[in-house]
C-alpha cells in the first residue's frame, strides 16, 4: 500500500470520526479533529467543508467562510459545498451601521426571521448601542410569537423619535397581556408618525384587543386612506365595523378589499365570519370553504365551517366528514406531546387548566362560576388561561375560584404550549373550541396528559388529543357516539349547571292578563332565526291572531339587520306590524325585559341555552323542539333537568301545539309563572354542588385512568 493510500485512508476515518462527533453535538471534540486534519491536508475539501459548517453552527461567520471557500474552489461540483458558502456570506455581516440595517431590513422583508435574529445578535455582540439592531431583534421576536418587549423596549430607549419601534412594541405589550402599555406605546407611535399606515394599522390592533373598537375603527379607515392598497388596513376597518354591529358596512369593507385582492383567504374568513353574524349561513358556508383552499390557512377556515353547522340542518354523516377533515388537517401539521412532567400519583392534588377567553359575563362564565368556586372547595388547583381579557364583575368571581391565571389573548399556540407544560398542568380544559377565542391547535399539541372538553361548544371539536367531552344523555346519545373523536363523559343529570343571575328583578305578573293577549318572546342571536324558524313562528301567529312577537338580539341594533329581518318574516308569513324588534341592553335591564313577555319561542336547530335558562329564571316558560345533534337537543337537556319534559316538542307540530295549549290557559300560565323561580332553584339545573361534586369525582377518575396507563405502560 502506498503512502498516500494510507493517508486517504486514515483522513477518510478522521472525517468519519468528525460526523459521528458533530451527530453527538460534540462540537468541541469535531473541531479538535477537522483542524487535526488539516494541519496535514490542508486543502482537503471535505474537512474545509465540515470545519466551515461548523464555524456556522458556532455563529462564527467570518471564521466559516474561509473553509467553505477552499471546499468549493477543491470540489466545484458539490452542491451542498456551495449551499453552504452561499448561507455562510448571506449572514456574514457587513461593516458599518447603514450597511447592517439594509442587511437585517433584506431579511426581514424576505420572512428570514430567524437569520434576523441571528445577524441582529451578532451585530449586538459587537456594538450593544446599536438602536436598529435591537429594533430588528424584538419584531424577529414577535414576529414568531417569542416575545420581543425587552427587546423593543431597548431600541425605544436608543432611539426614543422611532415610531416603528414604538408600534411594535405596543403590539409586543399587547401579546404579554399588559394593556395600558399597549396604549402607551401605541399613542405614542402616534404622535410621532400619524401619517404612516403601519403605525395605524398596528394601532387599530391594539385597540380593537382594548375592545375600543370605535377607535379601532377610526385608526383602521385613517390606514386605509394612507395605503388603499394594504389589505390589513381592510381586515381591522371590517373586523372594528363588526364588532361595532355595522355588519353591512363590514361587508362592503371586505368585499371592497377582495376586488382589489381577489381569493385573499384572510378575507374570505373575514367576510365569512360578518356574513355569519348576519344570518346570512349559505353564503358564510361558500366563503369558509373558499378559504380552507389555501393552505396557511386551512385550519382556521375549516374550525369556522365547523362552528357554523351548528347552525345549519346539514346531515349527521355530512358533519362527521367535516369534523374528519378538521382531525386529518391537524394530524398532518401538530404532533401531539407524548410525555409530561407530571407524577403519575393517582392520589395527588391535581391542577386544572382552563383555557377560554369567556371567565367573564358570558354564557360560558354564567355556567362555570358555581362548579369552579366547588372544585376549589375539593381541593383543586385552577389555573386560567386567558385568551380574552374583559375584567368585569363577573370575571371577579371567577377569578375568586382560582388559583393562579395568565392572560394570553395573543400568545401562538406554539409558546402557549410551552407555558402550559411549564406549569405541569394534569388535566387541561377546553371551555371554547371553535367558538371566537378557542385554541383548538393548542390542544393538538397536548401541553397537558389528560384533556377535556367541557362548556363553550357543542359538538365534536376534531382534536384527537382531547381525550374526553363532557355531556349527557340527553345531548350526546349513544347510538351518536361514533361521531365524535373524544370519548364522552356523560353527567347525571344535564352537562349543565347554571349560576342564577345576582341582582335579577322578582318575577312579575303575567302580562298577558293587563295586556289581553300573549306577548311571545325571542331573545336569540340572529343567526339561529332562520327560514325555518321562522316559518313555525307564521304558524303560531296565525293561530293567535292577537298575538305580539317580543325579539331582542345584538344585531338588531343595526337597522339593515331590523329591515333584512323584517323583510324575512313577511316572506314567511308573520304580520310585521305585531313584531317589536330591539338592540341590545344590560344585563339586568335585559333580564327585566322578560317581565314583557308570556311564553319564550325556543330556536331551531340551534336552540337557546343561556337564554333559555334566564326566561325560565324569569318564570317564562320556553318551548323547544328537540333536534337530533348535540345543538339540537341542548333545550331539551336544560328542561329536563328542570322537570319539564312537556315543553320539549318531537316535531313542529307539537311545538306549535305546545305553544298554543298553553297561551289559550292564561291562568295556568300565571300559576307556573309565580312558581317557576323556585321550581328551577330546586333541581338538577341550578344545583351547583351536586354538579361539582359530580364533577371533581369525574376529573378524578380520569386521573387515575391515565395514572393506569403509565403503570402499564412500565
Amino acid at each position: 500500500m502506498s503512502r498516500e493510500t494510507c493517508n486517504d485512508d486514515l483522513f477518510a476515518r478522521a472525517l468519519q470520526a468528525v460526523r459521528s462527533c458533530l451527530d453527538a453535538g460534540q462540537l468541541a471534540e469535531a473541531e479538535q479533529l477537522c483542524r487535526a486534519v488539516l494541519a496535514n491536508a490542508p486543502e482537503l475539501p471535505e474537512a474545509n467543508y465540515l470545519l466551515g459548517c461548523l464555524a456556522l453552527v458556532l455563529d462564527r461567520v467570518e471564521d466559516a467562510l474561509p473553509f467553505l471557500e477552499r471546499a468549493c474552489v477543491g470540489e466545484p461540483a458539490r452542491a451542498d459545498y456551495a449551499q453552504a458558502l452561499a448561507e455562510a456570506r448571506t449572514q456574514r455581516l457587513p461593516e458599518g451601521r447603514e450597511a447592517a440595517a439594509a442587511h437585517l431590513i433584506e431579511l426581514h422583508k424576505a420572512g428570514r426571521f430567524d437569520d434576523v435574529e441571528r445577524a441582529a445578535r451578532r451585530l449586538l455582540a459587537r456594538d450593544p448601542a446599536f438602536g436598529f439592531a435591537w429594533s430588528a431583534l424584538g419584531s424577529a421576536l414577535l414576529e414568531r410569537g417569542r416575545g420581543g418587549r425587552t427587546e423593543l423596549e431597548r431600541a425605544a430607549e436608543l432611539l426614543p423619535q422611532d415610531a416603528a419601534v414604538f408600534s411594535n412594541l405596543a403590539l409586543a405589550c399587547r401579546d404579554g397581556g399588559d394593556m395600558a402599555a399597549a396604549r402607551n406605546a401605541s399613542e405614542r407611535a402616534l404622535a410621532l408618525a400619524p401619517g404612516v399606515a403601519s403605525v395605524r394599522i398596528n394601532a387599530s390592533a391594539v385597540f380593537h384587543s382594548l375592545g375600543d373598537y370605535e377607535q379601532a375603527r377610526t385608526h383602521a379607515e385613517e390606514a386605509v386612506c394612507i395605503q388603499p392598497g394594504n389589505v390589513l388596513a381592510y381586515i381591522n376597518l371590517g373586523n372594528a365595523l363588526r364588532e361595532l354591529g355595522r355588519l353591512q358596512e363590514a361587508e362592503d369593507v371586505y368585499r371592497s378589499a377582495l376586488q382589489r385582492a381577489p381569493g385573499n383567504s384572510k378575507l374570505s374568513i373575514a367576510l365569512g365570519v360578518a356574513l355569519q353574524r348576519a344570518g346570512r349561513l349559505e353564503e358564510a358556508v361558500a366563503c369558509f370553504a373558499a378559504a380552507r383552499q389555501a393552505p396557511e390557512d386551512a385550519l382556521e377556515a375549516q374550525s369556522q365551517l365547523l362552528f357554523l353547522l351548528n347552525y345549519l340542518e346539514r346531515p349527521a354523516a355530512e358533519v362527521a366528514v367535516e369534523v374528519r377533515r378538521y382531525a386529518d388537517l391537524l394530524r398532518a401539521r401538530i404532533a401531539p406531546a407524548r410525555d409530561w412532567d407530571v407524577a403519575p400519583d393517582p392520589e395527588r392534588a391535581l391542577r386544572v387548566g382552563l383555557v377560554s377567553g369567556d371567565l367573564r359575563a358570558h354564557p360560558v362564565g354564567y355556567f362555570s362560576e358555581r362548579i369552579l368556586h366547588g372544585l376549589k372547595a375539593r381541593g383543586f388547583e385552577l389555573i386560567a388561561y386567558r385568551t380574552g381579557c374583559v375584567d368585569d364583575a363577573e370575571w371577579g368571581r371567577i377569578r375568586d375560584a382560582l388559583a393562579g391565571w395568565r392572560d394570553v389573548p395573543n400568545v401562538p399556540d406554539a409558546v402557549l404550549f410551552e407555558v402550559v407544560r411549564a406549569d405541569r398542568i394534569d388535566v387541561l380544559v377546553d371551555m371554547a373550541g371553535h367558538s371566537a377565542l378557542g385554541r383548538p391547535e393548542l390542544f393538538a399539541r397536548k401541553p397537558a396528559p389528560v384533556q377535556v372538553a367541557w362548556l363553550g361548544y357543542f359538538a365534536s371539536t376534531g382534536v384527537e388529543a382531547i381525550d374526553y367531552i363532557v355531556c349527557d344523555r340527553q345531548v350526546l346519545p349513544p347510538e351518536d357516539e361514533a361521531r365524535y373523536v373524544e370519548r364522552p363523559w356523560r353527567m347525571g343529570a344535564s352537562y349543565l349547571c347554571f349560576t342564577p343571575p345576582p341582582g335579577a328583578s322578582a318575577v312579575g305578573p303575567l302580562p298577558m292578563l293587563e295586556n289581553g293577549h300573549p306577548t311571545l318572546g325571542s331573545f336569540h342571536a340572529l343567526p339561529k332565526l332562520g327560514d325555518r324558524v321562522l316559518a313555525c313562528w307564521a304558524k303560531v301567529m296565525r293561530a293567535l291572531p292577537q298575538a305580539r312577537l317580543l325579539c331582542r338580539a345584538g344585531q338588531l341594533k343595526d337597522e339593515a339587520q331590523r329591515q333584512a329581518l323584517r323583510d324575512r318574516m313577511a316572506a314567511a308569513g308573520i304580520d310585521v306590524e305585531r313584531v317589536r324588534l330591539e338592540g341590545p341592553l344590560p344585563r339586568e335591564q335585559y333580564l327585566d325585559g322578560y317581565r314583557e313577555v308570556d311564553l319564550v319561542l325556543d330556536a331551531f336547530p340551534f336552540p337557546g341555552g343561556t337564554t333559555t335558562a334566564e326566561s325560565l329564571w324569569m318564570g317564562v316558560p320556553v318551548i323547544t323542539l328537540k333536534g337530533d345533534n348535540w345543538i339540537g337537543r341542548q333545550g331539551a337537556s336544560l328542561l329536563s333537568a328542570l322537570g319539564r319534559p312537556e315543553w320539549i316538542a318531537e316535531d313542529e307540530d307539537g311545538y306549535v301545539a305546545e305553544v298554543l295549549a298553553l297561551c289559550r290557559a292564561p291562568a295556568e300560565l300565571a300559576r307556573i309563572r309565580a312558581g317557576l323561580r323556585d321550581e328551577m332553584a330546586a333541581s338538577a339545573l341550578c344545583d351547583a354542588g351536586r354538579y361539582a361534586e359530580e364533577f371533581g369525582n369525574g376529573l378524578r377518575e380520569r386521573w387515575r385512568a391515565w395514572c393506569a396507563e403509565q403503570r402499564s405502560a412500565g
